[in-house]
């Protein structure tokens, strides 16, 4: 009985390994042609090791240096907070202080123009600066008090001597038309 199961069992090997070799030959669909499998080009290499493109860095410019949008958020809300703060201003920021919705525009629109002139890609929706600053009579007083409240906040971030130089120099394009001169 030992020989039959030995037997049987060696058959049973041939068959697999035949079977094996038979299903490793050309597979015929159902027309009875060969089938031919496409092997993606990646295959058998695991997708950890396929290397993905390293995404673009963004451009090395005031903007970036300064935080991207996050930071000029901070540098702007701390700038405003202390114009508000300053009695030399309540003139000139008052009621935007006590206006809720204003004060917000008044932020987001000096985030956009920061956004937009430092190279953060940003669109300024809002008016031109003469038309934004019409009827508000600054004075020279008034305009250096502003860039003063701006400085101690660059300083606090430690915003770089260069860059508050191109920040600086922005703002000296807009003052003619900001003090309507």
């Amino acid at each position: 009985m030992r020989t039959s199961v030995k037997l049987f069992a060696s058959r049973c090997c041939v068959l697999f390994v035949l079977g094996s070799v038979v299903s490793c030959g050309p597979k015929q669909n159902s027309v009875g042609k060969p089938h031919t499998e496409v092997i993606s080009e990646d295959a058998g290499v695991p997708d950890a090791a396929v290397a993905e493109p390293e995404p673009p860095k963004p451009p090395d410019n005031v903007f970036t240096r300064i935080g991207g949008k996050d930071g000029v958020k901070k540098i702007v809300d701390e700038f405003v907070d202390g114009l508000y703060a300053d009695k030399k201003l309540v003139r000139v920021f008052g009621k935007l202080k006590k206006n809720a919705e204003k004060d917000g525009k008044f932020r987001e629109l000096l985030a956009e123009h920061l956004c937009a002139d430092l190279g953060g890609g940003c669109t300024y929706t809002g008016r031109d600066m003469r038309a934004a600053h019409k009827g508000l009579r600054l004075t020279q007083v008034d305009w250096n008090n502003f860039i003063e409240h701006f400085t101690q906040v660059l300083i606090a971030h430690k915003v770089n001597d260069n860059d508050q130089s191109e920040i600086f120099s922005l703002f000296g394009r807009l003052q003619k038309d900001v003090m309507q001169k």
